[in-house]
């Protein structure tokens, strides 16, 4: 959630080409999940499990502040209008849009992390790892080659719609990409 909240700055930043303040963050952000991961293994008896949910809060919340840093920034420097705005008809549709994406968004996850809800509800610790480990190294290889496809179509459709629509019509397309973003960081 505390990412969701950094999504527009970070779509923002895509756009504009800023990859370097984005990999700083995601820099930072990784650092600390390292961090305060291997600090509560070795200083705490906590679960496994509330080791990597503290650890995942602590990068969700360096991405938050890198994000908010860097809208601070363009605020300052006028890149940035904050205007106060009305409801009006196009924005109450625009988040009935966003709400159809959302609970779309939680049945695709649901589906897609359903084998590892049944995992944690059914086997032992072992069986769970050995599944993390053939799934997690079963997928390096693909997401290696196919990372920077991602990246330039990513890239390519952002400045797309940034350029040749209007901020009407780029409702659906910038909610498509905040919900259904491939490089939005996934939870833990």
């Amino acid at each position: 959630m505390l990412e969701l909240c950094s999504e527009p700055l970070y779509i923002y930043s895509s756009t504009q080409l800023e990859f370097g303040r984005r990999a700083g963050i995601d820099t930072a952000a990784m650092i600390i999940k390292c961090s305060v991961t291997l600090l509560l293994i070795l200083k705490t008896a906590w679960h496994p499990a509330h080791i990597f949910a503290a650890a995942q809060l602590a990068s969700s919340a360096v991405v938050l502040a890198g994000y908010l840093c860097y809208g601070a920034l363009l605020v300052s420097q006028d890149c940035l209008k904050v205007n106060s705005w009305q409801w009006d008809a196009e924005d109450r549709q625009t988040l009935n849009i966003i709400g159809h994406f959302a609970v779309q968004a939680a049945e695709k996850l649901l589906l897609a992390e359903g084998s590892k809800f049944a995992l944690v509800a059914l086997e032992s610790n072992y069986n769970q790892g050995v599944y993390g480990l053939v799934a997690n190294l079963g997928s390096l290889v693909v997401r290696l080659l196919f990372t920077p496809v991602e990246e330039a179509a990513f890239t390519a459709f952002s400045r797309y719609v940034m350029h040749s629509m209007s901020a009407s019509q780029a409702v659906v397309p910038g909610a498509c990409i905040l919900l259904f973003n491939p490089h939005r960081r996934q939870p833990a």
